[in-house]
């Protein structure tokens, strides 16, 4: 049962860490392709830190096994961060991350030749990177000011401030803006556009604009929907936030937010659909940046419904619960489970929300597989759909297990991303 709070949404973001990317070939056919041939051929895989600073690492445990299940290679990355292996359609690629008494493993799976692929952290790595001088002007009647960047909002007072960035919200060009408040609500705003990160400083001109209020509005609402959540985030993920809540009746709702600094280039519209058993689903939609109303037609938008998720130990089998066909840009699966001192969490990567059984691990990392005596702490499903991605191999491609983070916290790099989240304990 999925249980809509902040705690909730923290723990997918720690539960699912591994991020995996890089190059694929696509399912075009070509019709010069000799049906006789071999159609085993080479994937490459980078496997990156741990730690999420996007460094490949050595000495790192690879297993790359064929369709039905046989080793094609179990191999170590090399000082690169490199394995490869020649393997059939649909193969399987397994990291392994030892860290004393925890191990960490991920598995892609339905991997195709030609594939160069990554397998670490990407998104992951929160240590402090730097920092970029904001300078502003007051603004008469103020009581406090927030400087908000990508990496979220900076308690500051008039003139120039040194605002800390982090390394995974860092990026080559991005708006900065700075929210005055007033009887503790934001009144004003101003800002600056599309700001280089190599300029090192940017000063915001004397140009306050007032805040404005927000709607949205929501239509074709089903029954089944007792509630809706909404948050508009401004320039980004991490930017001034505001939103609100209510219950649809007849098929409608609309929901209204005051003191809204429409600030930045763009903003996203989170919308949380809670159904009355508390199933819960996400549609979070980029929007222009000064975007003051919005609206959603529920019924086109919403999927079946992801409602839980278990683990047979006996048969190593995760399995979701989806009432119906849950169209999908990528699926994740991951268990938690540990035997005497040690703890371990297997993620695997697959395009669809279907039964996955964990591979079996040769004899040099055997210790991964799971015993029928061993202690389930948890089982998680994520399905992430993201519209401008429209194959396995796009979203391969484009970071899949990225494509987690995006479903559950957002992300103005895409225009609509829709996705739902569900765990199991033992009893």
């Amino acid at each position: 049962m999925i249980r809509y709070d902040g705690a909730m949404m923290r723990y997918a973001l720690a539960a699912l860490g591994l991020i995996a990317c890089g190059k694929v070939v696509p399912d075009s056919p070509d019709a010069s392709i000799d049906i006789d041939a071999d159609p085993a051929g080479i994937v490459k895989v980078t496997v990156l830190d741990v730690v999420g600073n996007g460094a490949p690492t050595a000495n790192i445990p690879v297993v790359f096994l064929n369709p039905d299940g046989t080793v094609a290679s179990d191999a170590t990355t090399d000082s690169a961060g490199r394995a490869e292996a020649r393997v059939l359609p649909g193969a399987s690629v397994t990291a392994v991350w030892i860290q004393g008494t925890r191990t960490l493993v991920g598995t892609i799976v339905d991997v195709k030749p030609g594939d160069d692929l990554a397998i670490g952290f990407t998104r992951r790595d929160g240590s402090d990177n730097g920092n970029f001088a904001v300078t502003f002007p007051a603004l008469m009647g103020t009581e406090f000011y927030e400087i908000y960047t990508p990496c979220g909002s900076f308690g500051a007072m008039p003139g120039t401030t040194m605002v800390p960035l982090r390394n995974n919200c860092r990026r080559p060009t991005f708006d900065v803006y700075v929210v005055a408040f007033r009887n503790g609500f934001a009144s004003n705003y101003a800002e600056v556009q599309n700001v280089s990160l190599a300029a090192g400083a940017v000063t915001v001109p004397d140009v306050w604009r007032t805040t404005s209020s927000f709607s949205a509005t929501y239509t074709n609402v089903p029954a089944e929907i007792a509630e809706i959540r909404t948050e508009r985030m401004s320039g980004s993920r991490n930017g001034f936030t505001v939103g609100g809540s209510g219950s649809p009746m007849n098929g409608l709702l609309s929901v209204f937010a005051n003191n809204v600094a429409t600030a930045g280039a763009r903003a996203i519209v989170r919308s949380s659909l809670i159904r009355n058993d508390n199933a819960l689903q996400t549609i979070s939609q980029r929007v222009v940046g000064n975007a003051v109303n919005y609206t959603l037609d529920v019924g086109m938008q919403v999927a079946p419904w992801l409602t839980n998720v278990s683990f047979d130990l006996e048969t190593r089998t995760i399995a979701p619960n989806v009432e119906g066909v849950l169209p999908s840009t990528v699926y994740a699966a991951d268990l938690q489970f540990s035997r005497d001192q040690l703890s371990f969490e297997w993620i695997v990567l697959a395009p669809t929300p279907a039964p996955i059984v964990l591979p079996t691990m040769p004899a040099r990392v055997a210790q991964v597989n799971p015993l029928s005596t061993d202690s389930v702490g948890a089982a998680v499903a994520v399905v992430v759909d993201v519209s401008s991605i429209k194959s396995w191999d796009e979203a391969r491609a484009a970071g899949a297990f990225d494509l987690i983070d995006v479903g559950i916290q957002g992300d103005d790099a895409f225009d609509l991303v829709k996705s739902q989240f569900t765990f199991a304990r033992p009893q």
